[in-house]
């Protein structure tokens, strides 16, 4: 009996919550709505926390991949381009049961995050090249051609703006 109460006492003294403290309880789902509704308002910030909540819990899943996903085009929308990569490239070679609209949306979206990181046509030519890369994966997927030839198109132009650049 004195065991059980110093287990107790034990347990109770290395709690970090205090009287009245409020203890937030993530519902994946419930979060993954929030998220969506920060996002479809703009607020991508916010959005961003929520997805990672589901994160958090889920590990992996659907519910998980979506939110990876969603996580990645916030950081585009939000024109950090660097992360957008990191994000999207994280979403692709780690997260299963991607379905194909998913992973040809991110691939599609790496592409224009790589083109849009290089506007400054002085910055370094292997990036622009990973961009042409990743429009070709998703042409070869034969899911948003269009869209992939475009963002080809930009970059092949703005890859031999840039050798004609160096050549003067």
């Amino acid at each position: 009996m004195r065991g059980c109460f110093v287990l107790f006492a034990l347990l109770l003294s290395c709690s970090t919550f205090r009287r009245g403290e409020k203890i937030n309880i993530v519902i994946p789902e419930e979060s993954f709505k929030a998220g969506i509704e920060l996002f479809e308002r703009g607020k991508y910030n916010e959005a961003i926390k929520k997805f990672k909540e589901v994160l958090y819990v889920t590990g992996y899943g659907d519910l998980a991949n979506k939110s990876q996903y969603y996580i990645s085009l916030s950081y585009f929308k939000l024109k950090d381009y660097d992360q957008a990569i990191l994000e999207f490239r994280t979403l692709l070679e780690n997260y299963t049961g991607l379905g194909d609209t998913i992973k040809a949306s991110a691939l599609l979206y790496l592409a224009r995050a790589y083109n849009e990181k290089h506007k400054n046509l002085y910055l370094d030519i292997s990036e622009i090249d990973m961009g042409l890369y990743y429009a070709q994966r998703l042409k070869g997927m034969g899911i948003f051609s269009d869209s992939a030839d475009k963002v080809i198109s930009e970059i092949l132009y703005k890859k031999a703006t840039k050798l004609l650049l160096e050549a003067d």
